[in-house]
């Protein structure tokens, strides 16, 4: 009876510490949500970050409810995806002129379904424009998701040029 009680509490020892070897490292991952198409722009982009040590999970944007109170999120959005919306708010000023304008939008918005968080979302007409806003405001964005794992990474390496 003894040799068992050791052989479960050996056994439990070795379960401890094998398990964190498979929880998520949420502070050190991005997810990143979009169509296929918007996955596939910025393929490049998220390879760099995995190269740098951030672990980065790619979702469909249709999956962002599953996933919205994770630390760090990018959303790559058109403005027909329920996400943009649940982000911005329907009734927020830039998403209103989005939609009316039918513009891009950048935003970054800190501790919207959980504190400490911070979600990066790009907002376009299609993937291709989600796409150009992410390019055309990389110098805004950037830094503050660099910040988010501290990480050294040169913009020109993200962007190839």
């Amino acid at each position: 009876m003894k040799a068992l009680k050791y052989l479960i509490l050996f056994l439990l020892i070795i379960a401890a510490s094998v398990a964190p070897a498979y929880a998520e490292d949420d502070d050190n991952t991005l997810y990143v949500f979009g169509s296929k198409e918007s996955l596939d722009l910025g393929k490049a982009r998220w390879a760099s970050f995995e190269d740098n040590g951030i672990t980065v999970i790619t979702k469909d944007i249709k999956d962002f409810d599953a996933y919205k109170n994770k630390t760090n999120i990018l959303v790559m959005a058109t403005l027909k995806d329920k996400a943009a919306e649940d982000i911005l708010g329907a009734d927020s000023p830039s998403f209103k002129h989005a939609k009316r304008m039918e513009s891009s939008v950048y935003a970054n918005v800190a501790d919207k379904f959980e504190n400490g968080q911070s979600i990066f979302l790009f907002l376009g007409r299609d993937a291709a424009d989600a796409e150009r806003k992410a390019v055309d405001t990389r110098e805004d964005w950037w830094p503050v998701l660099a910040s988010c794992f501290d990480v050294t990474l040169i913009m020109k390496d993200l962007f190839q040029y």
